[in-house]
This record gives structure tokens, sequence and C-alpha cells, in this order.
């Protein structure tokens, strides 16, 4: 199905904490309470954080250098990734 601002979210975070490993992410979002039901292998949620980061960098513009490499990327803070752990 399609991805929702929570699925976003979710992935943002998971991301910021265990990096660009795409079957650990994939595994982590499947075990997410708010996923429930909702299996997302690792090549879509690569995929679709590779989107993502393009539409960050679409609407940052010069100020989106930090996420030229999408391998690398990061679209949150640490923080960040914690408080939507909280509240997910």
């Amino acid at each position: 199905g399609p991805w929702t601002q929570q699925d976003d979210d979710l992935l943002k975070a998971i991301v910021t904490e265990f990096g660009h490993n795409w079957f650990l992410v994939a595994d982590v979002l499947r075990s997410a309470s708010a996923m429930a039901g909702v299996h997302r292998v690792n090549t879509q949620c690569r995929s679709h954080f590779e989107a993502l980061v393009k539409q960050d960098i679409e609407i940052l513009g010069t100020e989106a250098e930090h996420l030229k490499d999408p391998r690398t990327a990061i679209l949150i803070s640490k923080q960040q990734a914690k408080d939507v752990f909280a509240r997910y």
C-alpha cells in the first residue's frame, strides 16, 4: 500500500538510528507496532527513503549539500528520531 506520513516518520527515524542497512531497516519497520500488518521489504525501504531525500533536496535547494549522497543521507536528528519512536 501507499506510504503514510507516519510510515515516513518511522522510516526516517529508523535510518537515523540504524543507518543504511536496508534489511535491518525493513525488519525494524516491520516490528513497529504502528506498522502492524504492513510488510515492507528492504528494496522498498531503500527506494522510498531515496525518494524522501530527493524531495528534501528539491525543497532545500542549495542548503541540501549534506543530502547529495542518498547512501549516507540522514533526514532528521537523533533527538527527532527518539521523539518519533516515543510517539509510535
